[in-house]
């Protein structure tokens, strides 16, 4: 397999529409080592919640974008063309987290749910002048994420960090290999994401 087309399809995988999946995936890891375990059906009912909120119904309405012409590919190649799409993903974040705060479920997911909508938003602003690597954002939430957890818990989460920073440098390369982005805009995506998500674990 060609280094071009392995890295076509880890921007696939990891595209950061499924962080959120990806991120209540490994919460339900972390929550199994806290001694807090959710019946099964209630995990798949959560899972599938969140799949649908923070991925089918983005990647459809950015399908109908695409259709009207407002992107010209789902890559969204231009800073310029991902400003409606990520104020639409950022109001469904919103939506999906003020939809879960009533449950009281997942109290440190729905931290995380806030983080992602607001990292979301922080990508729009910045694609007002300039494009950043919304891919390596994304797993840079993941990451920071898994920091504040480790740091405010008696959790290990070693093996989780160490997964989340193999799998950003991977991406990271992959993105570069496809000539998505610069060097600059990879590390300023990544940290960014960071700080953000572990600050606002810390803070909250």
């Amino acid at each position: 397999m060609s280094e071009e087309r392995l890295s076509k399809i880890l921007s696939v995988l990891f595209h950061p529409l499924l962080m959120p999946t990806y991120g209540l995936v490994i919460y339900f890891q972390i929550q199994q080592h806290m001694g807090i375990e959710l019946i099964p059906r209630v995990r798949l009912m959560l899972l599938l919640f969140i799949f649908s909120m923070t991925f089918m119904i983005p990647l459809s309405l950015t399908l109908v974008m695409k259709k009207l012409r407002l992107i010209s590919s789902l890559e969204m190649p231009t800073a310029k063309e991902r400003i409606i799409p990520l104020f639409v993903t950022a109001i469904i974040f919103i939506i999906t987290f003020y939809s879960l705060r009533p449950t009281g479920l997942l109290p440190d997911f729905q931290v995380f749910l806030l983080g992602t909508a607001v990292l979301v938003l922080i990508a729009l602003l910045v694609s007002l002048f300039t494009k950043i690597s919304i891919h390596m954002m994304g797993l840079g939430g993941v990451t920071g994420a898994i920091i504040a957890i480790g740091l405010v818990s008696s959790v290990p989460v070693i093996h989780f960090l160490n997964l989340s920073v193999l799998v950003s440098g991977l991406v990271g390369f992959s993105r570069l290999r496809l000539h998505a982005h610069k060097e600059f805009q990879i590390y300023l995506g990544y940290f960014i994401g960071v700080f953000v998500m572990s600050g606002l674990f810390l803070l909250l």
